[in-house]
Order: structure tokens, then C-alpha cells, then sequence
């Protein structure tokens, strides 16, 4: 496991290609326990419109105003609380509505208003989607609906309903034992949804015809580096990138394959800024970015 980073600004020009370092010096603000943050473990960063910094950390959610942290964790006997202090995941739709994915906790909406979370599913479960499940990535598509990563499955829930759908992936494994492990969700600017999973990646078709699936092929090197699709991102041209396991890919504009750029073994995180997605990783000891940087999880 590589090391978690609280918070860097990389700022990067450059288009079109991977850096692998920079001539200007990089300033590094580094954010602890020391200084009010409930964990030093953070798995998720985010910045809102509103310009409140959020945190995901293994003991709680953090807001953070610039000077002060306000901690959120799970409080016994309020449903309004989060039901789990291991928080996984962080995403802002375009309402600015921001949704959070614990682990053993399922999915929360923060009510601004009030200052408390509203859980889905509310109660018992929908489609095996639950209360206690591990959300890992959150995402939404052209309708406003949210994509949620759960450990086995990919779910859509309709915020406007509460109604909440499990899309199959069984059949793209080996066996009927063999489990398809969820990494991440996302969605392109050309109204696509992308499901990262340790089968590869997947591409949503809808309209009932369900998934494409996109594999590493020893023998194609036009196909993915690797099985392992942890990451997605898009940059401000509209290239979808690919963090995997053993290298990170760009899909081609005609969609027929992937151009590769291998440096070790690479890790990647996702964040926004702005409109501009972008990717990042870590190979070996060295940190190559993409395109204008932000921060980086």
C-alpha cells in the first residue's frame, strides 16, 4: 500500500503526455491529527463549490475551512448520523448535493441545511443493496442518477425516489463462484459510465443491451496494461484515463484500444478541479501527473 497523502497542489502545464517531475519547487502543506483532522489515514479528498475542503479518513468525515476541522463520525441511536466512521468515498454531483461512501455503513447524502445525512437505503435493504454495505466509488450519469460502486456490484440509485438498482456483472467471470471486485465508477463528458473492477474495465451501453467489457491481452498491445482497473479520470480534452495495476492507459478517440505508458507499477487516485478530471499515480519512488494539477488522493 502506498502512502496516503493528505494534501498536494501540483501545479503542472503541460498537455498530452505523463511528467514524471517538474523544474519549479512544489509546496507540500501537510494536515494531521496534530491539527485537528480525526485520522491520519484519508482515502478521499474533495473540494465543493462552496469551498469547504472534505476529508475521508478511517475514523470519520472531515470538513475543513481553511483554519478548523469539524469531524462527522456515526452517533448510536440518530438516524441522521453517518452509520459508519470509516468513510471511503467522496463525490459532488452538478446540484452540489455531496454524497458519501463508508465502509459497513452504505451510501449518505449530506443535507446542508441541517447540518445531518440522509442514508440509503433508509432501511432493510434494496436489491442487496445494504445498510451495511462497503461503498467504494460514487458517480453520476447525464440523468442525475448515482452510481455507486459496492464491493460486488455496481448499483444506480434515483435520488428523486429512493429507488435503487443492481446492474449485473456475474457473467463476465471465469466461474459462477469467481466474483467480479468493484474499484471504481465514472462518468465522461460524452454521457458515458465507466465501471473499473478486477475484471477490467466496463463500459455501460444501456438500453438493455448492459455491458462492454475491456481486458488486458498478453498478445494486444492495444489492450489494457492490466485486469486491475482502479482508477478513472478525464481530462480537459475529453480522453478517458485508466489507472491500473501495471500501467496507465488512455483510451484512443475511435474507442479501438489503449495507448499504454508504463513506469512500474502504478497506483492512481482521481480528483476535479473545476472542469478538468485528472489522474495521478505513484511508480516506484517517483509521482507522474497529467494535464493542470489539483489535489491528489
Amino acid at each position: 500500500m502506498w502512502p496516503k497523502i493528505v494534501i498536494v497542489y501540483l501545479l503542472v502545464s503541460g498537455v498530452g503526455g505523463v511528467a514524471v517531475g517538474q523544474s519549479a519547487p512544489v509546496k507540500f502543506t501537510s494536515l494531521g491529527t496534530r491539527d485537528g483532522l480525526s485520522a491520519n489515514s484519508v482515502n478521499a479528498i474533495l473540494k465543493d463549490r462552496y469551498g469547504w475542503m472534505w476529508f475521508a479518513t478511517n475514523d470519520g468525515l472531515n470538513r475543513f475551512d481553511g483554519t478548523n476541522f469539524t469531524v462527522y463520525r456515526h452517533k448510536a441511536g440518530d438516524s441522521t448520523s453517518l452509520r459508519a466512521n470509516e468513510i471511503l468515498a467522496l463525490y459532488e454531483d452538478r446540484a452540489g448535493n455531496l454524497w458519501v461512501g463508508t465502509s459497513g455503513g452504505a451510501l449518505s447524502l449530506y443535507d446542508r441545511k441541517r447540518d445531518a445525512f440522509i442514508n440509503f437505503p433508509s432501511t432493510g435493504g434494496a436489491n442487496a443493496f445494504l445498510p451495511s454495505a462497503l461503498v467504494r466509488s460514487i458517480s453520476s450519469d447525464n440523468s442525475g442518477r448515482i452510481w455507486i460502486a459496492q464491493y460486488e456490484a455496481p448499483y444506480v440509485l434515483d435520488p428523486e425516489t429512493g429507488h435503487i438498482e443492481r446492474l449485473d456483472l456475474s457473467g463476465f467471470s471465469a466461474s459462477p463462484s469467481e466474483k467480479v471486485s468493484l474499484y471504481c465508477v465514472f462518468g465522461d463528458s460524452k454521457r458515458r459510465m465507466w465501471v473499473g473492477t478486477d475484471h477490467g474495465l466496463f463500459l455501460y451501453r444501456g438500453d438493455g443491451r448492459g455491458f462492454r467489457q475491456f481486458r488486458h491481452v498478453s498478445s494486444d498491445p492495444s489492450s489494457l496494461a492490466g485486469d486491475a482497473a482502479q482508477a478513472l479520470a478525464e481530462d480537459r480534452m475529453g480522453n478517458l484515463w485508466v489507472g491500473t495495476d501495471s500501467g496507465l492507459c488512455r483510451l484512443r478517440d475511435d474507442g479501438s484500444g489503449f495507448n499504454r505508458y508504463r513506469a512500474g507499477s502504478w497506483r492512481c487516485g482521481t480528483w476535479r478541479r473545476g472542469d478538468q478530471r485528472n489522474c495521478c499515480g505513484q511508480g516506484g519512488a517517483s509521482l507522474g501527473w497529467h494535464d493542470a494539477g489539483a489535489a491528489c488522493s
